[in-house]
C-alpha cells in the first residue's frame, strides 16, 4: 500500500510514530439476526452505573503502542467495572512479513476513516468524545486515564444488556442485547457489536526489539454490525426497549474460550459520535 510520510509536531513524536495508508473497505455479514424488535415497558428502570469505551487503535510495527497496551491494562485493573477496552489493529505498521498472522480487520480499518483519521499511533478514543481538542482521538497516553475519569460520573441514557454464548455443535457465538431507555433521547442511536480475543501470542515491536512472544489482548476479530453500528428505529424515550439477537461463525483460527463480545449505544451524526452507554460479556 502507499504511504503517505506525515510531519508530527515534536511533542506528538515523543508519544507516536506512524504513518497512515488509504484503507480497503470490506464488511464480514453477520450469519443471522435472530430476534429484532422493539417495545415499550414503563415504569423506566433507573439508569445503571455508567460503563465507559476506549478504543485503543494500535499495529504490531508501532514501537509506542506497548505504552498504550500498559495503560489501558492499568486502567482495566482500576475501573474493571466500568471500561471496556478494544485494541482496533488498523493498516497502520502491521503485519510483519512472519507475523503469525493478520491482526488487521476491515471494521477497524473503516472505523479510523469514520472517527479519525488518527495521524499516529497509537490513538485513543474514549467514548468517542471530542474533549475540547477539535478531534475525538488522543495520542497523548497519559491522557487516556484523563479522560476515561472524566467519563466515569455520567448518568447514561440507557442501560445495556449482554447476554454471550457458544454453540460448539455449529460453532456459532449467539449474542443477545437488551437496551433499556431511562430518560428520553432526540438524537439519532445506533447500536455496535463486536467480537474480541484475549492472548493473541504475535509479534510486536518494542523499545528492546521485536517481541515474537507478545501477548495481545482485546483485539477486535469482527463485529456483528456494521462497522458505524446499526439504526435503533423508534422513537427514544425513557421505557423504550430494543432487543436484538445476532449469530455469527467463529472461525476455526480464534480460540472461543478466549472470546468477549462488546456492545455500545452511541450517537450518530457528522458532529457527535459520542458512546452513552457500554457492556461486555466473555462469550461461555
Amino acid at each position: 500500500m502507499n504511504k503517505i510520510n506525515i510531519i508530527i509536531t515534536s511533542a506528538i513524536l515523543l508519544f507516536a510514530a506512524c504513518e497512515e495508508i488509504g484503507p480497503a473497505i470490506d464488511f464480514t455479514p453477520v450469519d443471522e439476526t435472530l430476534i429484532d424488535t422493539s417495545y415499550i415497558e414503563l415504569p423506566a428502570e433507573a439508569p445503571q452505573t455508567k460503563v465507559v469505551l476506549l478504543e485503543d487503535f494500535t499495529g504490531v510495527q508501532c514501537v509506542n503502542c506497548p505504552d498504550a497496551h500498559e495503560a489501558t491494562a492499568e486502567l482495566l485493573a482500576t475501573y474493571p467495572d466500568q471500561l471496556v477496552v478494544v485494541a482496533e489493529h488498523n493498516y497502520f505498521a502491521g503485519p510483519y512479513s512472519d507475523s503469525y498472522q493478520d491482526l488487521g480487520t476491515p471494521e477497524a480499518e473503516e472505523l479510523d476513516d469514520y472517527l479519525g483519521p488518527a495521524p499516529a499511533w497509537p490513538a485513543g478514543f474514549v467514548d468517542r468524545k471530542d474533549f475540547g481538542t477539535g478531534t475525538l482521538y488522543t495520542l497523548f497516553v497519559s491522557n487516556y486515564a484523563v479522560y476515561v475519569e472524566d467519563q466515569l460520573p455520567l448518568v447514561p441514557a440507557c442501560n445495556l444488556y449482554l447476554e454471550a454464548t457458544y454453540d460448539d455443535a455449529s460453532a456459532k457465538a449467539l449474542v443477545k442485547v437488551t437496551i433499556k431507555y431511562t430518560s428520553d433521547v432526540t438524537s439519532v442511536n445506533h447500536l455496535s457489536v463486536m467480537i474480541l480475543e484475549n492472548g493473541i501470542v504475535d509479534l510486536q515491536s518494542t523499545n528492546d526489539g521485536i517481541d515474537a512472544g507478545y501477548v495481545h489482548d482485546h483485539v477486535l476479530r469482527d463485529m456483528l454490525t456494521p462497522a458505524t453500528g446499526v439504526l435503533l428505529n423508534d422513537e427514544l424515550t425513557a421505557g423504550r426497549v430494543f432487543v436484538k439477537e445476532f449469530s455469527i461463525s467463529v472461525p476455526d483460527t480464534w480460540d472461543p474460550d478466549k472470546l468477549d463480545i462488546v456492545a455500545f449505544v452511541h450517537n450518530f451524526s457528522d458532529t457527535d459520535k459520542e458512546v452513552l452507554q457500554a457492556a461486555s460479556s466473555h462469550l461461555e
